[in-house]
């Protein structure tokens, strides 16, 4: 694995004689010549033994200071566009396990394992002297306990500099307003990764359509949507929470005018009560994680065609709908041959066509040699045969 430069040593391939290092201890690797292949650093509470931060036999002066540098460097683009920004992806940007995501004045660095708390604040005190403008606010939190073997070493959420906002932060994205909550929101408070589609929907020519925006969290594509002309949004989230960022970003953006209707409730159960004659012009599917174990992928994808069937009934003739996954373990390959599988038995054979495959974004981008860091497919797809120009 390491000679092949990918970033994870599983526990699986440890020797026993591992068990000498404690969790967090950052570890010079050998190769059975005794030669070095890296830097890493040590979980004893993780399927993921080692996280290797750097390949190479040596770590040259103010190394992360560097390397943080050349990663934020090629994203600044994105600051003419939003506030809003992902600096670190993990092991895609070379620093495993460890996320740092902009909202205006205020940065979320995210660590994916107790081990990766001193890296962590690491990076919260570099961000400092590599922005441009200093933030005002940093928040260090543990991302999630999915995959630890115990609570052990989970610390509570700390401003490292300054304090938590009162209330959501605002950012901006293009023409849109957005709220976000930092301490307790998703992905640090926002779908970041979703720009991609956010920007394609902001394209599209909405007027007096009839939009239903599925999984629909904050409300982004709603905002989006009525912004484009749509004549009414159903927005489906099972979040109280959620939904009250919601209605807090139709008031940011002016859009209190009644056309997004929101439905706090199990999206299945909802689509499942829906009125047969309840028909939409575009649909968007965004649903959460649906498997985080290869065992779990075949049901997995049996309940995303089934989700794609219950939605796609209510689709109009000539109809658009964006098909995303956030699911790891599912391909493009699986997402395509789940909607095609749904959209056939609704729509007929060769009435599906593929109108944008969105690429990820620049913030977002994976290597090569980290599969696993590809995880999101967003797709928009028609039910009519689109015109070639």
């Amino acid at each position: 694995q390491v000679r092949n430069e990918h970033p994870w040593v599983f526990t699986g391939n440890l020797s026993s004689a591992a068990n000498v290092y404690h969790s967090g201890q950052w570890l010079k690797l050998f190769d059975g010549s005794n030669r070095v292949l890296g830097y890493g650093i040590y979980s004893d509470d993780d399927r993921i033994g080692i996280r290797v931060f750097h390949f190479g036999e040596t770590v040259r002066n103010r190394f992360f200071y560097k390397k943080l540098r050349e990663v934020i460097q090629k994203k600044g683009k994105l600051l003419t566009e939003t506030n809003g920004v992902r600096w670190l992806n993990g092991e895609s940007d070379g620093f495993p396990g460890i996320t740092v995501d902009q909202y205006s004045d205020h940065l979320v660095v995210q660590y994916y394992s107790p081990s990766l708390y001193g890296l962590a604040r690491l990076v919260s005190f570099l961000m400092n002297h590599v922005l441009e403008k200093s933030p005002v606010n940093i928040l260090v939190r543990s991302a999630t306990k999915i995959g630890l073997k115990s609570g052990n070493g989970l610390r509570p959420p700390r401003w490292t500099r300054g304090k938590a906002p009162v209330g959501p932060v605002q950012v901006f994205e293009g023409e849109q307003r957005y709220y976000v909550d930092l301490e307790s929101g998703q992905k640090g408070g926002f779908f970041l990764d979703l720009r991609g589609s956010r920007r394609a929907l902001s394209k599209l020519d909405l007027t007096g359509m009839r939009v239903l925006n599925l999984f629909s969290y904050s409300g982004a594509f709603s905002v989006i949507a009525l912004q484009r002309g749509a004549a009414e949004v159903v927005s489906v989230e099972q979040s109280r929470q959620a939904q009250e960022i919601h209605r807090k970003n139709l008031s940011l953006n002016g859009l209190n005018d009644g056309r997004d209707r929101l439905v706090c409730s199990d999206v299945f159960r909802f689509l499942a009560n829906l009125e047969d004659k309840d028909k939409f012009d575009l649909i968007i599917i965004d649903p959460p994680c649906m498997a985080s174990k290869m065992n779990q992928v075949p049901m997995a994808l049996k309940k995303l065609e089934q989700l794609h069937y219950l939605a796609l009934s209510h689709l109009n003739e000539e109809s658009l709908w964006f098909s995303i996954s956030c699911t790891a373990r599912f391909t493009y390959e699986d997402l395509v041959s789940s909607v095609g599988k749904a959209s056939k038995s609704i729509f007929g054979k060769g009435k599906t066509q593929i109108a944008e495959v969105i690429s990820e974004e620049v913030d977002h981008t994976t290597i090569k040699c980290f599969p696993e860091g590809r995880y999101l497919n967003q797709v928009l797809f028609a039910n009519f045969k689109l015109k070639i120009k």
